[in-house]
């Protein structure tokens, strides 16, 4: 053979072993191919230098790509879900590093990136190096979704039994296919008081009685080894350390291919039904032995035919027959014939299950003739299928009682005679029922209600809700019979809803036991005296009002005049502070006229005295002549006046001062009662002949109750508001007086506390026309900033004469009006000492002292409280605010000198 043809026949062999490599690669790629394709295997290929990423559709179904859509590694990562996303990266990254074996596995989930649709994933890769250095990734991914939502499924199944298992107030127990224990519920730890771990295994058997341990355990293993139900009772050690019985159900559990897995079971206690087993064994020893020696009589009969199947001793004796000739009778053989046939008909009826219980008095003839009268009670007793089986009687001796019946009802007529004839209410209770047994008809009439309503009542049924809970703390003790009599005033509510004032006395009658029997009461009317002494007790205590307000509303004024009295002592007559001094003494009293005044005009008008000047005034005049006289407190505490008067002239026949008097009051009242930057309305209008005139403010308002007796002599409203700006309570009487004395009428409106309030007043007029409005805004007075002394009064011409006196004594004085203002100037001023006024609206002195002390800036200031209040509970009060001293209105200037010296030496 030549060179050529070897040569030629070496290609050729290499040719065919060459095909037949390629061969067997094909197939082994076809054949890894339908492998991959059959198990739904994604495979990817990524270059690590250039980032390019090459996968199947599979790969493509995985992540959400529609068909040809590209894919990079960025849109891979991008499709991980974020959760997951930093744990794919980091398996990734390990599998890069040159010093491990280049593989991973990670399990995330994917959010397809155009179906949106979440879905778990297992990839696996490869990395090959080279020289160290990354050069591919190759990698399979695969859907486990399903296997996800089994798991997911399966721990929620899980977790559902063991909340039901939890929920369930009887024990639950689950065994392995070894009869150890599983699981054990809430309520199976709570009644043994153990944990899993204390009967895990076997250990369970250590929880039963040892009489029962052996049989109860073989009885278990034996439906374990045969894989059946398991049911048995047994004492069991519960939480207490007691033995309890308990009643054991088990049921055989298997898996999805029926391999045995244990047993599932609930432990039912059972306790209480053992006892009661007992309990019964013991009842019916018990019966047999109280029924022959009873002191009534008892016997058991036939339900259908009445025929005696059994009777004691006692009943023997009641009868005068023998047991044997007894038990030869029905019961209506005994019974008196006059009442034999409604006996016996109610009897059957009890035989038939028609009524549950028979009672009845009757006649028995006895077998000597002579006649008792009985008591019988009898019961049905019915076998487990509800078939009546027997009737068990009790039969009471009550001849000696029927025969004191007779005797009373002879007493008891008598006794109703004088009963209904008598001048007061009469009434008698049940103390058994608490409910009236007996009413005549003047207790009727008290109460409104008639005698079969009254009947079905108890006394707490009339009683007025405001007296009924004291009512309660003493009746039923009466009717208890822990008092004998019971007596008192209340006030009963009528059926008409209208109230009677009433006083009783009752007596408790008790039978020959001493028991309670019933109450007999007198009840008499007394409305018309409570009412006057009511009506005295209001006036009584109006006036000692009254009295202690005159008190405080003369001591207000006498304050700045004293301090004015003061000032004039250290200046000249050339001074300014002494034509000050002249006016604030001069303008205090004033006020004090003015209250001398109001109440000479309450005692005119009391005795019919005050005569009133009438002339013709335009109704303009009188009321712009009101808002002169209050427009200085209007502007004091920052109020908006809003006035709408007539734009034509309105005339009255009036006394003009009177009259100016009136709405004076009205206007004065609005600026009194309203907070710092409220509103005031004041307008007027003409209707059928008057003009009505309407004075409205948006302040503290007025209750219900106290609109209807509002214009009342020396009422007041809720003084925790007014006391800050005085007032004795007769304003509003002399307006309405005043107000009827021409003709006119006055009213008062509020929707409630804090909805503001109006008066109307009407007026007959003489000439009228329209309206036209007027605005004034409030002013403010404000003052100077200046240091050292700090006065906080509400009461202006109070605070400006003191600080004038102290101006006069060398120091730097600033005023405030209200507590809050006392607080900002203080923290802006920061004086030495703060004279700190305590009854102020807004914000008193004790809190605004409170809220001084908290700051920095207010730990070292002495702060100096001024009151007419000046007993030692205030004295005490004003200590734990964080005063320093306490000094009386009005000011005594020598204590007030001492104590400044004091403070001073002690700061230096």
């Amino acid at each position: 053979m030549s060179a050529t043809q070897e040569t030629s026949l070496s290609n050729a062999q290499q040719l065919t072993t060459t095909r037949e490599s390629d061969d067997a690669l094909r197939e082994s790629k076809l054949r890894l191919q339908l492998a991959v394709e059959s198990a739904n295997i994604g495979i990817y290929e990524m270059n690590l230098k250039n980032g390019e990423l090459s996968c199947d559709e599979r790969v493509r179904a995985h992540w959400g790509l529609s068909a040809g859509a590209a894919v990079d590694y960025n849109t891979f990562l991008k499709a991980v879900h974020p959760d997951d996303r930093e744990g794919t990266q980091g398996a990734i990254d390990r599998a890069l590093d040159p010093n491990g074996d280049g593989r991973c596995r990670v399990e995330f989930r994917v959010i397809g990136i155009h179906d949106e649709i979440e879905r778990w994933i297992v990839g696996t890769g490869q990395v090959f190096f080279d020289n160290g250095q990354a050069e591919r990734l190759v990698g399979t991914t695969f859907d486990i979704t399903a296997r996800k939502h089994a798991e997911q499924r399966l721990r929620e199944s899980e977790e559902r039994f063991r909340t039901l298992a939890d929920s369930s107030p009887v024990p639950i127990w689950v065994t392995d296919a070894a009869g150890g224990i599983e699981f054990l519920n809430a309520a199976y730890c709570e009644f043994f008081g153990v944990t899993i771990e204390d009967v895990r295994g076997p250990k369970w058997a250590t929880l039963l009685h040892p009489d029962d341990a052996s049989r109860y355990v073989d009885a278990y293993y034996e439906a374990l080894r045969k894989r059946k139900p398991f049911h048995a009772e047994a004492q069991v050690r519960g939480r207490d350390g007691q033995w309890r019985w308990v009643d054991t159900y088990g049921t055989p559990r298997f898996s999805e291919d029926r391999e045995f897995l244990g047993h599932v079971g609930s432990c039912h206690d059972v306790t209480d039904m053992k006892n009661a087993q007992q309990a019964l064994r013991e009842s019916e020893e018990q019966f047999r032995a109280s029924f022959e020696i009873s002191t009534v009589g008892m016997a058991q009969g036939d339900p259908i035919t009445g025929r005696l199947l059994r009777v004691n001793r006692r009943y023997r004796e009641m009868t005068g027959y023998s047991e044997a000739e007894l038990l030869q009778l029905c019961i209506r053989d005994i019974t008196h014939p006059e009442d034999r046939t409604a006996d016996f008909e109610q009897f059957q009826r009890l035989g038939r299950g028609e009524v549950s219980e028979y009672w009845a008095e009757k006649r028995y003839l006895r077998k000597d003739g002579k006649v008792i009268w009985v008591e019988a009670t009898a019961n049905l007793v019915r076998d487990a299928s509800g078939k009546p089986t027997r009737t068990v009687a009790v039969i009471i001796d009550i001849t000696a009682r029927k025969q004191a019946e007779a005797a009373l009802r002879e007493s008891e007529a008598q006794f109703r005679t004088s009963f209904e004839l008598a001048a007061v209410g009469q009434a008698q209770v049940n103390p058994a029922t608490g409910l009236f047994e007996r009413v005549n008809k003047r207790f009727c009439e008290i109460v409104g209600y008639s005698e079969e309503e009254l009947l079905n009542m108890a006394p707490a049924d009339t009683t007025h809700p405001q007296d009924r809970q004291a009512y309660l703390e003493t009746y039923p003790r009466f009717l208890r019979g822990e008092i004998e009599e019971y007596v008192t005033e209340k006030r009963d509510l009528r059926k008409d809803q209208t109230v009677a004032w009433v006083s009783i006395a009752a007596k408790l009658i008790r039978d020959s036991d001493g028991r309670p029997l019933r109450t007999i009461g007198v009840l008499q009317d007394i409305t018309e005296r409570k009412r006057a002494e009511e009506e005295l007790t209001k006036a009584n205590r109006r006036k000692d009002e009254f009295i202690a307000t005159l008190a405080h509303e003369l001591r207000n004024p006498l304050a700045p005049i004293r301090n004015a009295v003061e000032i004039l002592g250290l200046c000249q007559p050339s001074d300014a502070d002494f034509e000050w001094s002249r006016n604030v003494i001069n303008q205090q009293v004033k006020h004090l006229a003015s209250l001398v005044d109001d109440l000479i005009d309450v005692s005119r008008i009391t005795r019919n005295r005050l005569v009133i000047k009438k002339e013709r005034v335009s109704l303009t005049d009188v009321i712009n002549g009101a808002l002169d006289a209050a427009r200085l407190l209007i502007e004091q505490r920052g109020l908006q006046l809003t006035v709408s008067l007539p734009i034509e002239p309105v005339y009255l026949k009036a006394d003009p001062v009177r009259l100016t008097q009136i709405f004076m009051n009205l206007i004065n009242n609005a600026a009194k009662y309203t907070h710092g930057g409220g509103q005031i309305w004041v307008n007027a209008e003409r209707k059928n002949g008057n003009v009505t005139v309407r004075v409205a403010d948006n302040g503290i308002g007025i209750s219900k109750d106290d609109l209807s007796c509002l214009f009342e002599m020396f009422f007041q409203v809720d003084r925790s508001f007014s006391q800050a700006h005085g007032g004795l309570g007769i304003g509003l009487t002399l307006v309405k007086r005043l107000v009827e004395m021409h003709g006119g009428t006055v009213e008062a409106k509020s929707a409630g506390i804090n909805q503001g309030s109006e008066f109307l007043v009407s007026l007959p007029m003489l000439v009228s026309s329209s309206a036209v409005s007027m605005n004034k805004d409030a002013a403010e007075q404000k003052y100077e900033t200046r240091r050292r002394i700090l006065v906080v009064d509400d009461y202006p011409d109070a605070a400006e004469s003191l600080a004038r006196r102290l101006k006069h004594l060398g120091n730097e004085v600033e005023t405030a009006l209200d507590g809050f203002e006392g607080i900002k100037q203080a923290e802006k001023f920061r004086p030495d000492i703060v004279l700190l006024d305590l009854g102020m609206p807004k914000l008193n002195g004790y809190k605004a002292a409170q809220q001084i002390r908290e700051q920095p800036w207010g730990k070292g200031m002495v702060l100096i409280a001024i009151t007419g209040w000046g007993q030692e509970e205030d004295r005490q009060r004003t200590r734990e605010a964080g005063f320093d001293a306490h000094l009386v209105k009005p000011m005594d200037y020598t204590k007030l000198g001492e104590l400044l010296e004091q403070f001073a030496s002690a700061s230096s």
